[in-house]
């Protein structure tokens, strides 16, 4: 048996072993017990739901624009050792000079004849 504290909803068994249903433990001084194996599915349904919960915030994020995703090529590159802003600015579609200007830096002159 494992103690649990602070759970809004717990399913216990009681001394009989029918299933009762405790709603509202709220209170730090307040303390269920239930088996392990049920402590365990607990835990890892609270595991899930942050997991999906992480991945909701994620695709709203997408969706907002606020962020994005890197296809693999990018990635590959940069483990590959490839100079970032290289792989970055190619990714971008970008040219050394429009680079350039997007970052804020003037390009060099040229001193080619």
């Amino acid at each position: 048996m494992f103690h649990v504290i602070n759970h809004i909803v717990l399913e216990i068994l009681d001394h009989q072993g029918a299933r009762q249903c405790l709603q509202g433990v709220s209170e730090m001084n307040e303390m269920v017990t239930i088996p392990k194996d049920e402590y365990l599915r607990l835990k890892a349904f609270e595991e899930d739901m942050a997991d999906l919960n992480s991945a909701a915030d994620v695709l709203a994020r997408i969706k907002a624009g606020t962020e994005e995703l890197i296809p693999s090529t990018v990635v590959d590159r940069l483990l590959e050792g490839d100079a970032p802003l290289t792989v970055w600015r190619e990714h971008r579609g970008l040219s050394q000079a429009e680079f350039g200007t997007a970052v804020g830096r003037q390009p060099y002159p040229d001193y080619r004849y």
